[in-house]
């Protein structure tokens, strides 16, 4: 059963834009150990953490 659906609190978005400036764009994958320790702290996914951190790197301008 799919879980229900939760907006992302501002602690949650500081600490994953945190992980999103350690690690490079293309390290960024649901089976990153990072990406899977900050899901299981913050009560998400894995492919919610990581997708969130390509949202990031979608408004990132270093990155063309």
């Amino acid at each position: 059963m799919a879980q229900k659906r939760r907006n992302w609190t501002r602690e949650e978005l500081i600490v994953a834009f945190n992980l999103y400036c350690k690690i490079s764009f293309s390290k960024i994958n649901y089976r990153h150990y990072l990406i899977i320790k900050l899901a299981e702290a913050i009560g998400r996914t894995p492919s919610a953490v990581a997708w969130k951190l390509v949202n990031f790197a979608s408004l990132d301008p270093s990155l063309t």
